[in-house]
């Protein structure tokens, strides 16, 4: 295998130089975006070392732990009555933040989920209201911080065609490196989309749980892949009953 191109052609014989590769004229960007983030943190974490020699003899000496009461968290929200960006500190809890900074769903819509981290991060329900956003209670209940951007899922909104529409984006979004990620994100997607149109069947639903497992860590060369089954696999698991309504009425039943 030659291991300087890409396993993924596209328009003209072109193909896309990703992961491994590093460059950064003729790279893509998405590996250089995510290293963005770690960098900014590195540098706070240093800076909060120079600046703050001195702490109380009870304050965490771990640089990364303090930092933690500094960080503040970005969101970005969807079916609320505010959507926005807020700062707020860590810790803050789900509730909060929907009720006091967003003012609440809009006039005739009920929460059913929300995706606390980004695209690639776990649904949570109602019973997780009460979860405060910090990385140890989200990943608690069973999802990850990410990035801090929410999206919210509301009573008339279809959990299935979102799920579609993540999916398709990650599907576009792979390099084609790794065969998993190459084969398996477009099929995820064909497959959501047929639910959606009123063209699946029962046995599609296992085909996702199957992807949801040999999609997830330890299968790909990078976590690409693995963070497009976190919204898949918790969707199969909180709104199953919607994916099987899809399915029986051959229908999306929010049209």
């Amino acid at each position: 295998m030659d291991y300087w191109r890409s396993s993924r052609v596209v328009a003209k014989g072109d193909t896309i130089n990703e992961f491994p590769f590093f460059s950064t004229i003729h790279g893509d960007l998405h590996p250089h975006f995510m290293v963005l983030p770690v960098g900014i943190l590195l540098i706070a974490a240093l800076l909060d070392e120079r600046l703050f020699p001195s702490r109380p003899a009870d304050a965490p000496t771990n640089p990364w732990r303090a930092l933690a009461p500094w960080a503040v968290i970005t969101f970005l929200l969807a079916s609320m009555v505010a959507i926005s960006n807020w700062e707020l500190p860590m810790g803050v809890t789900i509730r909060e933040i929907l009720e006091e900074h967003a003012g609440g769903m809009r006039d005739g819509l009920k929460f059913r989920g929300a995706i606390p981290g980004g695209a690639s991060t776990d649904f949570l329900v109602e019973e997780h209201l009460d979860v405060k956003m910090d990385y140890a209670s989200v990943q608690k209940a069973g999802s990850r911080l990410g990035t801090g951007t929410m999206i919210v899922l509301d009573d008339q909104t279809c959990p299935v065609g979102l799920t579609h529409n993540l999916e398709q984006f990650f599907a576009r979004e792979s390099c084609g490196w790794c065969t998993p990620c190459r084969e398996g994100l477009p099929w995820t997607a064909r497959i959501l989309r047929a639910i959606e149109e009123g063209r699946g069947e029962l046995a599609d639903l296992r085909r996702l749980r199957f992807h949801t497992e040999f999609l997830g860590p330890g299968f790909t060369f990078c976590a690409l892949a693995p963070g497009a089954m976190e919204p898949l696999q918790s969707a199969l698991k909180y709104y199953r009953e919607d994916f099987e309504k899809h399915i029986e009425q051959k229908r999306c039943p929010y049209d």
